[in-house]
Order: structure tokens, then sequence, then C-alpha cells
């Protein structure tokens, strides 16, 4: 049987652990994630707004013991180019403005809380890319070639859409066509898609958008004579795919939807001549 004596001591140990255990669970310091841009991700702005989350679980962050680095180049608390807000929320604009192609290296170099313990994981790093090129299409590519006459052993519409940076994503690429059969919605996002999950007709390899016609023929969208317009509706890049809101990051970049070589017309003419006697009459 334990002494009362014993019991206090027990007592005694449990208190200290408690004691201990709190000042430990304080003692990691803040934690950091950037969440703009989101990392290993594109951005589209040459100024990219940068924010990164700072915060504590016990204690506030000590803002005076700020400094990040952002593509070599270092700022304090009380640059300008730094701000604060939301009591978690670090904001930084950088003074100079990024290239094309450029990897961006973010470092948070230190951030205290206000009991003196230090950023956990010290520096954290993140990085994102940047593309300020847009998407862009080849005239000379487009197939058939503007005001041809075609009909069999045509193979396919098509047209050389290319981006050099970022690259183009599932949904990035759209064309429509007007024949006799068929009407373009009005919307640049609808048409005939790239989307290869769901629907594997419109096809994306090696840089040519392409639509087989024997599928347009099976579907009975172009008559046997017929004058079809096609239009290259949507060429986008990844600048924003997979954060909430692309216009954070200046995304997505369109091609030239004032260029009017984005439309193209030829004719089919699949039914030959056609003979009717005139004379004499029929009898």
């Amino acid at each position: 049987m334990m002494s009362l004596f014993g019991t206090k001591k027990f007592a005694l140990v449990v208190v200290l652990l408690g004691f201990f255990g709190t000042l430990w669970a304080s003692a990691p310091g803040p934690y950091a994630d950037m969440i703009l841009p989101t990392p290993a991700h594109w951005s589209g702005c040459s100024l990219q707004v940068i924010k990164i989350k700072i915060a504590d679980s016990t204690d506030a962050v000590d803002t005076s013991t700020i400094h990040v680095r952002i593509a070599g180049i270092d700022y304090y608390w009380g640059d300008s180019a730094l701000s604060w807000v939301n009591d978690s929320i670090l904001i930084i604009v950088p003074d100079s403005a990024f290239g094309n192609g450029d990897t961006i290296l973010v470092e948070l170099v230190t951030a205290d809380d206000t009991s003196g313990f230090h950023l956990q994981g010290a520096p954290r790093q993140w990085n994102f890319y940047v593309d300020l090129d847009v998407p862009f299409f080849d005239p000379d590519s487009r197939y058939p070639p503007p005001g041809t006459t075609v009909c069999s052993g045509v193979g396919s519409i098509a047209v050389v859409v290319m981006d050099t940076t970022s690259g183009i994503p599932y949904d990035g690429l759209c064309m429509c066509f007007n024949s006799y059969w068929f009407t373009c919605p009005t919307n640049r996002s609808s048409g005939f898609c790239w989307q290869p999950m769901t629907n594997p007709v419109p096809t994306y390899a090696d840089s040519v958008f392409f639509m087989r016609w024997g599928y347009l023929d099976s579907m009975g969208y172009l008559a046997a004579e017929d004058s079809i317009e096609v239009c290259l509706r949507k060429a986008v890049d990844r600048v924003g795919v997979g954060i909430s809101s692309p216009e954070s990051v200046c995304g997505p970049h369109w091609f030239d939807t004032t260029d009017s070589r984005q439309c193209w017309s030829f004719v089919k003419d699949c039914a030959g001549p056609l003979a009717f006697l005139v004379f004499p009459g029929n009898g």
C-alpha cells in the first residue's frame, strides 16, 4: 500500500510531467506552407504575388523575425515587399520580374513565435514555374487547306497547335465546324474538345490537333456535297491547372482569338456529276 508521502511524490512527478509535456508541445515553433502559387505548379504572372501561411499552435508569430528569400533575393520584415494579414498570412510582392521558363525557389529562412521558438524545418523551401508565353497555331498546317475541294483520302481535319513552355492540358483544345448538318455552338469551350478520358475522337498528338474524317462522315455531320468552315475555338496552356482560382496566377493563357485564320473553309464534293437527257425529249 502506497504511503501518503509516496502518493505526494507520485503526484509531483505527474504534475512535472504535465508541465514539461505542455512546454514540449509549444516548443516546435511556427509551421509554414506556401499557399500561392501552389507549389510545383505554373504561374503566368511576371510579378507573381506569393502567399505563405505561417502559424503556431500556441503562440503568435513574431513578424520581426521573418526573413524570406525569393529567387535569390532576400526580404526582411520591414521591407515594403512584405505584408501580414489575418495574423497568419505573409504576402510577398517581388521587386524584380520573373522570366519566361524560370523556376522560382521560395525560401522562408526564419520566422519565430513570440516565445522565441524557431520555424519548424527551417529553412522551408518551395518552388513554382513561370510561363509568360501563349499557345499558338500554325496557319500553314491547316488541313484540308483553305479554299480546296476534297472528298476521299483526306484522313483528318487538322491543325498544328503548340505551347512551348507549360504545354497544353487535357480539355485545353477545342475545334468546331459549320456544315450543312452541323452548327458550332457560341461557347468557345464547346464543340469537339480534347478530352481523352471521356471522348477519344478529338486527338492531340505530336502537336497536331485533329479529328478523323471518317468519324464525321459516320455521324452524318457532313453532306455528300458541303461547304465546311472549321474553327479552332480554344487553345490554352497549363497555367492555373490544379488551383481553384486560375486568375490569381494570371492563367490560363489563351491563343490569339482575334486571328482571323483560326477559321478556314473548304468544300467537300463526293457526289460526282449528274446527267439528264435534255434533247431530244423522252419518248
